[in-house]
């Protein structure tokens, strides 16, 4: 099998990561219905195409993934704080004071039913 420039920078960059943290997936080429799986051991197979094991990750909102009428609270305080009132290209307006968007993603958390449950000011990202 012949392999990609992209694929054997992708390959070295998996056998950094796998030397430093052995957190790597591997993929069989010849089979019909491959699927990625996690590569543990300290061997690397000419027939696997390698990747770096994707981990989730919590980005800012864009404008037009915020959600209007959204409960707003403090992470550290945990009282609620506000409601999410409107938005600009680069903050949000929490009822009493407006919050840039990183700013949101760090120090507070939403809540979309009433409360029940709060989840991050950002979007899940795997990488």
């Amino acid at each position: 099998m012949k392999l990609t420039k992209e694929q054997i920078e992708e390959n070295l960059a998996c056998y950094k990561q796998a030397m430093e943290t052995g957190t790597v997936q591997g993929i069989d080429t010849h089979l019909r219905h491959a699927t990625w799986i996690p590569k543990d051991d300290p061997y690397f197979y000419p027939d696997l195409i390698y990747r770096r094991k994707p981990t989730p990750t919590i980005r800012p909102w864009k404008p037009e993934e915020v959600p209007l009428g959204a409960w707003v609270r403090s992470k550290s305080g945990g009282s609620f704080v506000g409601m999410i009132i409107a938005y600009d290209d680069h903050s949000v307006n929490c009822g009493t004071y407006w919050s840039s968007y990183l700013k949101m993603r760090t120090d507070n958390e939403h809540s979309i039913d009433n409360g029940k449950t709060w989840l991050p000011c950002g979007v899940e990202e795997w990488r």
